[in-house]
């Protein structure tokens, strides 16, 4: 019994994974990752970013592998039943050793004979060893190249938020033309859709999080947390008369929305009470964009506080800080 329920737990976490398209990962592997990606978060060294990126990789091949681990204990459990596994020529039952490697030659090939099932039921259960080490490896394998095609596509997103400016307030300036913002109204259209298509892919392969990129440039986190402040300064800080369209903006901010909602593993606070600050800055006054009062402006900041620590937990959570999004020096208004 203890065998079947460790196979049956094994093939409810690899089908909720792999195949529940939407339902994010099983109950296992959501657990097991988020601890090994905790545990990676510690190690603050100079290669801190270099460290992440290899413990990315390797709780990806460690899901894997624990699955491959578990589901041959369970199935070396269920052929641990007295007379199920005996010698094919002398008819003696196996021994411990000679079980698990009965087990491991049915679960992924379909054995060599020297050993064979004792009965009729133990010949099913043989068969459907088989199946399910044929299915996990097929599984697997798909899972894995879906895996990788999504976070290139993920590094791919952030270098085109990264190619328009390393900071809001460098966006800005560069879409500025002295009268508009140019060209910024269709960037953001076209990242929406590219934003909205990740957080499905988030959603459907939640171990994405734990791909960290070591450049700021192709990281996804300070590259989102840069949309979104951006959005913060195009909805509530320039005058009315100079900006966007508000279905634009509002698009763009609901699809950051739900690739934050999707892309983080827990929704407890990793940090200060208190939402990061806002630098001050006159780059964009001296450019001669337009803005509105002082007063109004930090109210509605101060309306989005909640909203902004959620940004720099994921941030936080990714192995970055709020330094990537306002780095020391820029400014914004």
């Amino acid at each position: 019994m203890a065998g079947v329920i460790c196979v049956a737990l094994v093939i409810v976490d690899v089908l909720w994974t792999t195949v529940a398209a939407g339902a994010g990962a099983g109950p296992f592997t959501t657990r097991f990752t988020y601890l090994l990606w905790r545990v990676g978060l510690g190690t603050r060294t100079s290669q801190h970013h270099r460290v992440l990126q290899v413990v990315g990789v390797g709780i990806t091949v460690s899901v894997v592998l624990t699955w491959i681990v578990l589901l041959l204990v369970g199935w070396s459990l269920v052929f641990s039943a007295p007379g199920a596994v005996v010698d094919a020529t002398t008819a003696q039952p196996a021994d411990v050793w000679s079980r698990v490697y009965f087990t491991g030659f049915t679960v992924f090939t379909l054995g060599v004979g020297d050993y064979v099932p004792a009965a009729p039921v133990w010949q099913v259960a043989t068969v459907i060893a088989t199946a399910t080490g044929l299915t996990l490896v097929t599984l697997a394998i798909t899972y894995l190249l879906s895996v990788t095609t999504s976070a290139t596509q993920r590094r791919t997103l952030a270098a085109q938020i990264s190619a328009l400016g390393s900071s809001p307030t460098d966006i800005l300036l560069r879409a500025w033309d002295g009268t508009e913002f140019a060209g910024l109204d269709t960037t953001l259209q076209l990242l929406a859709a590219d934003v909205a298509e990740l957080a499905q892919r988030h959603l459907a392969f939640p171990v994405l999080h734990y791909f960290h990129s070591p450049e700021r440039e192709t990281a996804i986190a300070p590259n989102l947390a840069v949309l979104d402040e951006l959005l913060t300064i195009l909805e509530h800080r320039v005058a009315p008369d100079q900006r966007l369209p508000a279905l634009t903006t509002h698009q763009v901010r609901n699809t950051i929305t739900a690739l934050l909602t999707r892309a983080t593993p827990r929704t407890a606070h990793l940090g200060q009470a208190d939402a990061p600050s806002i630098p001050p800055s006159r780059d964009l006054q001296r450019a001669g964009v337009p803005f509105t009062d002082d007063a109004d402006w930090h109210a509605q900041v101060h309306e989005l506080a909640s909203r902004r620590r959620k940004l720099r937990d994921f941030l936080e959570l990714d192995g970055w800080d709020w330094d990537s999004v306002w780095p020391p020096g820029d400014a914004s208004p």
